[in-house]
């Protein structure tokens, strides 16, 4: 999938980069989760929750490839600059 952002095309490899960095802020979440550090309502469905974006990711099945903060993300990736939201 041919993703722009920013009047850059993201390269495949920022695209993984992307995918890996949210598989590990997921994985992160579950950990603070379990341990209590980041406390939360219902720990099995939001451990259900979590790994469902995991397998996403895993997968490249992603639903919100193009939503602002993945986009950014990519692009930070391969560029080094952040987009401001608003500017």
């Amino acid at each position: 999938m041919k993703l722009n952002f920013n009047n850059t095309q993201l390269t495949e490899e920022a695209i993984t980069m992307a995918h890996n960095e949210f598989i590990k802020i997921n994985q992160g979440c579950i950990k603070e989760a379990e341990t209590g550090t980041s406390p939360v309502n219902d720990l099995p469905s939001y451990i259900i929750s979590c790994n469902k974006s995991i397998k996403s990711h895993v997968e490249r099945t992603f639903k919100s490839e193009n939503n602002f903060t993945f986009l950014q993300r990519a692009y930070y990736f391969q560029t080094g600059k952040s987009v401001a939201l608003l500017s």
